[in-house]
């Protein structure tokens, strides 16, 4: 490509009675390829010609100064050499611009600089030179390190926790966890540990050259930039805890005020449970927020958890509850898509009268501050929502009627019909009472539905995650004990009817989990792992929905016959697509239930 900029003098000089024109100016010309594909860590000369009509000396200039090509010229040549390295890879225009004092031409030359796997080699660098937040300049590879030899890797949207074991122990190098997410991939009560493939090429300042396995063993290179201060985005006012591709039907929604500098974070942490079975946890952490940096924690954990403690001598599995309490929260990533944590946490120990001050003090002294990487994504008010009048949709959220009341006995909204601009159909129930269709009115408008049940409004709002195409609806609660209210998202799909045995019967389904339910003519078994796995006997309903319940017989009246009280679950799908469909679970113990809304991926 050229282009030309001449600057001529034009005079004339008159004398007597006639005058003549002088010759305007010539800018000077480049002959050659303009156009390289050339590998990184090889070097390579392009040589091209210069030219001047009037024989004036050339000057030539370059608009990008990179280190790895060099230029000489002469009265009548240009010698470029280029020796990239591998930050180069990609595609340079670099223009030259020829000057002989009066005119100037520029001339584009274009170098396409390939990679060149066969020169690479391995940079031995220090894991801790790797703590901290990493993106490569598309912000599609994501890396985070901590300081506690953990770290998470998210690569299109696909996610992997990272572990890092010192030489000579049993999981030494960067090595990836599969449980935490996908319980159905390790052994039950364990941790499924594989090296997890990352090489480091090149290193220049707070950029790397990284070679690292992305999905389906797919090899990825990539120049990764560390961030130098990261911080929270302002797209994270309401976020939801992340961990791949959200399949989950409900989950807990985090909101940060920024104007009035505090926080209330829904995150996930790994932690482990049971003897050290792992398990992914939905805490809340409550902080101040100074110039989208985290303060200090202002709120502790009021959630009670249980687990086992052995007695050195005897053995035997000694219960105990305890609470989390919350240390410090640090920021390793930001951007306006993710924001990733380093928490450090520890158990504290609930009173009990019943327990020995001696076995106190052993169960506290196996308390060990913990930390857990938690990452962050985005959730935005769909603020054009709207319903189509007549059709059904199922959710569930709560309302406001009982407000005093613990959430698991408050008023809950399952179906629901909106009839015309401010009426509508509502399934309405709780825990102690079946439920039962009332009439509502209702208002729909900005990401918000107002319900105006009995006199008294109830405001849910209408959400999607980061960029996912399904609604959910949200409801703030407060439970006794809570200095913070919550809120709380759950599914909103349409409801389909025509669902049956057959549904149930010809596919397997796989919840967020990872645990697999596969359903027969006679017992439900629902895999935790590809071995091990829990049988629940089963009974078809004409509704289209199935009971299943655990018993050493099959169902008689649906219900496990002489065997006392048993927990049933009744399953109904109520949407499918091509690759999942979304099911009602409700659970039944003795005289209540609760209504759960599973979305599951087709097998």
């Amino acid at each position: 490509m050229k282009k030309l900029f001449i600057s001529s003098l034009l005079a004339s000089i008159l004398s007597g009675c006639g005058g003549s024109d002088s010759e305007p100016n010539t800018a000077p010309t480049l002959t050659g390829n303009l156009e390289h594909e050339v590998l990184a860590l090889e070097s390579n000369t392009f040589t091209f010609t210069l030219n001047d009509k009037e024989s004036d000396k050339i000057s030539v200039t370059m608009s990008d100064n990179h280190n790895w090509v060099v230029k000489s010229n002469g009265p009548e040549t240009l010698t470029i050499t280029v020796n990239p390295d591998l930050f180069s890879v990609g595609e340079h225009v670099i223009t030259m611009t020829l000057f002989d004092g009066k005119a100037s031409a520029d001339y584009d030359l274009k170098i396409m600089v390939k990679d060149n796997p066969q020169k690479w080699e391995e940079i031995d660098v220090s894991y801790e030179s790797l703590v901290g937040g990493w993106e490569s300049q598309d912000k599609k590879s994501i890396f985070a390190f901590s300081s506690e030899h953990q770290g998470v890797a998210i690569h299109d949207n696909q996610f992997t926790y990272l572990s890092y074991g010192s030489e000579g122990s049993e999981n030494s190098g960067l090595q990836q966890i599969k449980c935490y997410v996908k319980k159905y991939e390790c052994k039950l009560g364990e941790l499924d540990y594989a090296p997890f493939p990352f090489r480091v090429i090149a290193q220049s300042g707070s950029q790397i050259r990284v070679v690292y396995e992305g999905g389906a063993e797919q090899q990825v290179v990539k120049t990764l930039i560390k961030q130098d201060m990261p911080q929270i985005s302002q797209s994270m006012e309401y976020h939801v805890p992340y961990h791949g591709d959200r399949n989950s039907s409900s989950f807990l929604v985090g909101h940060i005020d920024f104007e009035n500098q505090k926080a209330d974070f829904s995150l996930d942490i790994l932690k482990a449970r049971f003897y050290g079975s792992p398990q992914l946890n939905s805490i809340r952490v409550g902080a101040e927020i100074v110039n989208n940096q985290i303060g200090n924690i202002v709120e502790k954990s009021i959630e009670k958890y249980n687990d086992y403690y052995r007695d050195d001598v005897t053995y035997r599995p000694q219960h105990y509850a305890y609470e989390h309490q919350y240390n410090s929260l640090d920021i390793l990533y930001g951007s306006e898509q993710f924001t990733i944590f380093d928490l450090n946490y520890q158990r504290v120990l609930v009173p009990d009268a019943d327990r020995s001050e001696e076995l106190s003090a052993k169960i506290k002294s196996s308390f060990t501050p913990k930390n857990s990487i938690s990452v962050i994504t985005h959730a935005n008010r769909v603020k054009d929502f709207s319903v189509e009048y007549g059709k059904p949709y199922f959710s569930q959220f709560y309302l406001n009627n009982q407000v005093e009341e613990e959430s698991f006995a408050r008023y809950r909204g399952t179906y629901f019909t909106v009839s015309d601009e401010h009426s509508g159909k509502l399934m309405i129930g709780s825990t102690e009472r079946e439920a039962t269709e009332q009439d509502v009115l209702l208002d729909i408008a900005n990401g918000n539905i107002a319900i105006d049940y009995e006199g008294i409004i109830s405001n849910i709002g209408v959400f999607k995650v980061a960029n996912g195409t399904e609604h959910f609806l949200t409801t703030v609660v407060t439970n006794q004990g809570h200095v913070t209210p919550y809120q709380f998202a759950n599914l909103l799909t349409e409801f389909e009817e025509g669902f049956g045995k057959s549904d149930f019967l010809s596919t397997s389904f796989e919840y967020e989990d990872g645990s697999i339910y596969k359903f027969s003519e006679t017992e439900l078994r629902v895999y935790e792992t590809e071995s091990s796995y829990s049988t629940q006997m089963v009974a078809y309903q004409d509704d289209g929905s199935v009971i299943t319940a655990y018993c050493s017989g099959e169902l008689v009246d649906n219900a496990c016959p002489d065997e006392g009280f048993r927990v049933l679950n009744q399953y109904r799908i109520v949407n499918e697509t091509l690759t999942h469909v979304v099911m009602q679970k409700r659970v039944f113990f003795g005289d209540k239930n609760i209504n759960l809304i599973y979305k599951m991926k087709k097998l």
